[in-house]
């Protein structure tokens, strides 16, 4: 050995550096050359950022946070885009792992930095899908279905910003969002509001069979209810004239309306116009309903 005595005998100290971790040196002396083996021991557990943003968002009773694995352009390079507490973030590292905890380091990063240049809000898309609202469209005017692409992708990794095109027939428009599902909702509410401009008369456009279904099913239980409950109540008045007394209804109408009736039957008018004609005649309200 080439060692004094005292470190060829000597097989271990701990050293204390002052930090959170203690090294544990194990000295052999082996010819010609000198072993060192480094032992890192953590005094205390640390969170990981992921875990550090969870809790932050449980503690502020806000959605969890949201990941979601974007294109980084480069091989063995997973980039993982983060959204939390209003804000955005991204992580590029060889691992998925490693790139969604720098993502939340970076998130965290950003809410604690108190300089507006770098804290990038998060815009937020309304809760109502245009997506589908302007697939419904497509369907039901016979339109192209609705193509979508995306045509840009920019923006620094704290604040990156896509675009996307939709286009139906030969209508397109664009929208750009800090995320892609934000663009792609913001382009559909784009090209519905232009589909409104063109159809103008057509209010129906704007409302999803789905939502056009639930509505027509609230009538119809409505209409059910309004019967229940006349059945069940002890003085059932009945709504118009019984069929058994109609004819007395013309029988005793007043003179004059009676001249204006026959003067209307006598018009050259079209039947939808002159039914209304004879309803007011008549001195009654004519309400018609559109069926399918």
């Amino acid at each position: 050995c080439l060692l004094p005595a005292p470190w060829c005998k000597r097989k271990a100290q701990n050293i204390n550096t002052g930090y959170d971790t203690i090294l544990n040196f194990s000295l052999f002396s082996v010819f010609p050359r000198i072993f060192l083996k480094l032992k890192m021991a953590q005094k205390t557990p640390t969170k990981t950022p992921v875990t550090i943003l969870q809790e932050k968002c449980v503690k502020e009773k806000r959605n969890v946070p949201i990941y979601q694995e974007i294109p980084s352009g480069e091989e063995k390079v997973f980039t993982i885009q983060v959204e939390a507490l209003d804000v955005v973030a991204v992580g590029s590292a060889r691992s998925k792992q490693e790139a969604k905890h720098l993502a939340a380091s970076n998130l965290l990063a950003l809410i604690e930095n108190d300089s507006e240049t770098y804290v990038v809000p998060f815009k937020k898309v309304a809760e109502t899908d245009y997506v589908g609202t302007l697939l419904d469209i497509c369907v039901s005017r016979n339109f192209p279905i609705a193509q979508f692409v995306q045509v840009d992708a920019c923006g620094p990794s704290h604040a990156p910003s896509f675009t996307f095109k939709c286009e139906v027939a030969k209508m397109q428009k664009t929208a750009t969002h800090s995320t892609k599902k934000g663009a792609k909702q913001l382009v559909a509410k784009e090209m519905i509001d232009l589909i409104q401009q063109m159809y103008p008369d057509d209010k129906k456009v704007l409302v999803r069979v789905a939502d056009a279904m639930d509505h027509e099913q609230e009538r119809t239980d409505g209409l059910f209810k309004s019967y229940r409950e006349w059945k069940n109540s002890d003085a059932k008045v009945l709504p118009g004239v019984k069929l058994a007394d109609r004819h007395n209804f013309f029988v005793n109408v007043e003179p004059q309306k009676y001249a204006n009736a026959i003067a209307v039957l006598q018009m050259n008018e079209p039947d939808e116009e002159k039914a209304f004609l004879l309803a007011k005649a008549l001195g009654f309200e004519l309400i018609v309903y559109a069926g399918d």
